[in-house]
């Protein structure tokens, strides 16, 4: 049987990273046939983060991919549906924190694409308001001179017969948010969109996939083929789509003893890739816990805003803006505020992706602290209209995240130029005061700049990685810290072009 050519749309933007969320649940791929001998174009979001703006949604009524030519039949000249107004597509180019989401598939007819039309509506901006302790989010509706927004693809996108290919559409969040000359958001926002073919990795295939997040749905232990079984899963809450994520042999499967053990509505976070067929492959999946909305149950990603400490150095309670509920419930606990979170000396704690510490930190009570990505598991008491929720803490998992910043000092460069580390000037203003230490390994991705040697304070650096804060002094190999400070272990460093 000919199986049909794939091709990869990346969503993502140079400053800050985004998911694509549908409205409704429906499994992928739900794939729909323009044309016999169409391909499939497999559409992927990403984004990195940007100062201060923990939000920009909108929802995508409409995606088009104009023909250059060479198109099948009537269709040569036709804009090729991705999105329509019948299925809209919820994007926020914040909440994503510089990883990659899946979104559907949509088949696609063989030629060669020059241009890509996007319409939408309803946006929404949230940013950190700091004239406030702890600071709280503000939600506005930024000011758009049109809600269509044509970009050409350079080079143009060409889909062959039984070949695989992929587009990165990248929005610019630096240039699309105007600020006013003391650096404030204004509102204004006048989205910028990049659009390039790109290619399958050996390694990641079209596209690495370290923050794939969500409650299991279902698991299938028998998948066939070249997978070892399968499990659905349930993104943003529920309003985002449902995916499919293949199991294979070499799979690390973290917090279960197999598959079969994996329960229906436990929250799970997932580091995969997209094959070269546009399937999801995991290479680990780490079970934490099961949500349960009837008994006031659920898990809740966020940002720490402020951390309250009983006996120093363990924090007993603290302050988060919930960027998303597992499942949806947003209406108890809502994302216009911070809501409070108690730590209990029962509270586990946990890191999601314990392979990217290579520092071999600890996290818990003590290291804890102010902009931190985190995940809270424990039944919650709602929101009112005068009081924030409450989330008893079961366990609080310590997650990826991206910083934005420049480079300051180099610290150590090892023979390999990858190993060692350097001070970081953050932009955020979650994390203002003395510039901190980033750690990196030979492991670490260095992108758009060549290693430790090469870095320079002029560009602007987007680090991925686990943020610490240590209270006490320390090392990791030969790099130290004395006083208490941030820490972060780098999986990535990225220099912005």
């Amino acid at each position: 049987m000919r199986r049909r050519p794939f091709v990869v749309i990346a969503l993502g933007a140079v400053a800050s990273l985004a998911i694509l969320a549908c409205s409704g649940t429906s499994p992928l791929p739900p794939r729909e046939i323009l044309s016999s001998g169409s391909g499939s174009v497999v559409v992927l979001a990403s984004d990195a983060p940007l100062c201060d703006v923990v939000s920009f949604r909108v929802t995508v009524t409409g995606a088009t991919l104009t023909p250059q030519g060479g198109g099948a039949g009537p269709i040569a000249t036709t804009p090729v549906s991705l999105i329509s107004s019948a299925e809209p597509v919820t994007v926020d180019f914040a909440s994503l924190m510089s990883a990659t989401g899946v979104l559907a598939r949509v088949d696609v007819p063989t030629g060669t694409y020059s241009q890509a039309t996007i319409t939408i509506s309803d946006p929404q901006l949230t940013f950190l308001d700091f004239s406030t302790s702890p600071p709280k989010p503000v939600t506005i509706v930024p000011t758009l001179d049109s809600l269509t927004f044509a970009a050409a693809i350079d080079p143009a996108l060409s889909v062959s017969r039984d070949q695989t290919g992929s587009l990165e559409v990248d929005l610019d969040l630096l240039e699309s948010l105007e600020l006013d000359e003391d650096g404030r958001i204004t509102g204004v926002v006048n989205p910028v969109f990049r659009l390039r073919p790109g290619a399958a990795s050996p390694t990641n295939g079209f596209a690495g996939l370290d923050d794939l997040h969500g409650l299991v749905l279902g698991v299938n232990p028998s998948a066939g083929g070249s997978f070892a079984g399968s499990f659905t899963l349930e993104t943003l809450g529920g309003q985002g789509p449902t995916l499919t994520v293949n199991v294979t042999d070499s799979t690390v499967l973290d917090g279960v003893a197999d598959l079969n053990s994996l329960l229906p509505g436990t929250f799970v976070e997932v580091d995969a890739f997209v094959d070269a067929s546009g399937d999801i492959v995991a290479r680990e999946v780490d079970a934490e816990e099961l949500a349960d909305p009837g008994q006031g149950r659920a898990a809740f990603v966020g940002v720490v805003a402020s951390v309250a400490r009983d006996a120093p150095p363990n924090a007993n309670e603290f302050t988060v803006f919930v960027r998303e509920s597992h499942p949806d419930v947003s209406l108890s606990v809502p994302p216009t505020i911070n809501h409070v979170v108690k730590v209990s000396p029962t509270t586990i704690f946990g890191i999601a992706a314990d392979e990217a510490n290579r520092a071999g930190r600890v996290f818990d009570a003590s290291t804890l602290g102010v902009g931190q990505e985190v995940v809270i598991h424990g039944n919650f008491l709602a929101a009112t209209p005068t009081t924030p929720a409450i989330i008893n803490a079961s366990s609080i998992y310590l997650r990826l995240q991206s910083i934005v910043g420049n480079f300051s000092t180099l610290e150590l460069a090892g023979s390999d130029g990858k190993t060692g580390g350097f001070t970081f000037a953050p932009c955020a203003t979650l994390l203002a005061g003395p510039d901190f230490l980033v750690l990196t390994f030979a492991e670490t991705e260095f992108v758009n700049v060549a290693d430790l040697n090469a870095l320079d304070p002029a560009p602007t650096l987007v680090a991925r990685g686990l943020l610490f804060f240590e209270q006490s002094p320390g090392a990791v190999g030969d790099v130290t810290w004395t006083d208490p400070t941030l820490v972060f272990v780098a999986t990535r460093v990225r220099q912005l072009e």
